[in-house]
């Protein structure tokens, strides 16, 4: 007999959350602008994906979506560890 199928809201192979609809952009920036956002993104501990969001929202008077606030939260209670420890 097979089983049957679930409907599931969880991610039961660790999959990431939903983070709602959104529109894929595809953008080419000058390579030193490109720079500054890898590094900025890197400090802030986002992907550049989301680093995007956080400028397109800030710049257009819109909320930081949540799944962008936790992983910025996330990245404010790590500390990093000095080289050699």
């Amino acid at each position: 007999m097979a089983t049957p199928l679930r409907n599931s809201v969880g991610h039961r192979n660790g999959g990431q959350p939903n983070k709602g609809p959104r529109r894929f952009m595809s953008v080419r920036l000058p390579e030193s602008l490109a720079d500054d956002v890898i590094r900025e993104a890197d400090r802030m501990g986002l992907t550049i994906s989301d680093y995007m969001v956080v400028v397109a929202a800030k710049a257009h008077g819109h909320e930081i979506p949540e799944y962008v606030q936790r992983k910025l939260s996330a990245a404010e209670g790590q500390t990093q560890l000095p080289l050699g420890a």
